[in-house]
């Protein structure tokens, strides 16, 4: 593998008897990409969805507070803070649905049963209990 400059690598080091590590054993100085960059980027729109629904959401709950006035007119206005708010909701919502959509067809249609109960799931396991 020639790697100079960049130290991300999607393979692990092998093992003892030549057989790939798990995904969760990266080698000294090295990083193990867990997720494809479309979940990682549906993350970031789900966390900017949701910062955007608390910062918009606040000023138009409490609408009498000089402060939540101040922080309407930074965004533009009630109207466009309520707009924002409108905008980030759907976001929030269509991340969700993406999500669940995606879950579908990797349990069921793909069979990756892995998922829910493997050794790399993100599933709370019995295990996790003790």
């Amino acid at each position: 593998m020639a790697e100079l400059n960049n130290p991300v690598t999607t393979e692990a080091a092998p093992t003892a008897a030549d057989e790939p590590a798990p995904a969760s054993v990266a080698p000294e100085g090295r990083w193990v990409i867990r997720f494809q960059r479309r979940e990682r980027l549906l993350h970031i729109t789900l966390m900017a969805s949701f910062l955007t629904l608390a910062l918009t959401g606040i000023p138009l709950l409490f609408p009498e507070a000089p402060w939540a006035t101040k922080l309407a007119n930074l965004l533009g206005g009630y109207g466009v803070t309520g707009k924002l708010h409108r905008m980030a909701a759907v976001t929030l919502v269509a991340c969700f649905l993406i999500h669940v959509a995606r879950l579908i067809e990797r349990v069921f249609l793909k069979r990756e049963y892995s998922l829910l109960w493997g050794p790399d799931s993100m599933v709370p396991q019995p295990r996790d209990i003790l």
